[in-house]
């Protein structure tokens, strides 16, 4: 079940989640420092959702378990979202990529 959607309000809601999932502080103070700033210069377009708690028992499923179960809700519970990516804790952002991001057009 998808709830229907007014193509009007579309606009207004950003349609790229990135999504990530973290157990390692130090780690992701670097990763998702960039992340952050890509987000918050442009709010239109992408929405961040970083989680720092498992979303299974990790003594039950291996960490990549994560990313379908932190994707499925994120695909389910936010009907404005068109594009959503996985993005591991270990993947850091650069200048080049980061310009071409904010520039490019998903359209």
């Amino acid at each position: 079940y998808f709830p229907k959607i007014d193509p009007d309000a579309m606009p207004t809601h950003p349609r790229i989640s990135l999504l990530s999932v973290s157990m390692r502080p130090a780690l992701r103070s670097i990763s998702w420092r960039r992340w952050l700033d890509l987000a918050a210069t442009n709010t239109e377009r992408y929405q961040l959702h970083f989680f720092t708690e498992p979303f299974f028992d990790p003594r039950d499923y291996h960490e990549s378990w994560h990313i379908l179960g932190y994707t499925r809700r994120e695909c389910v519970t936010n009907p404005y979202t068109e594009y959503a990516f996985w993005v591991y804790d270990d993947v850091v952002l650069t200048n080049e990529i980061e310009k071409k991001m904010a520039n490019d057009k998903f359209d």
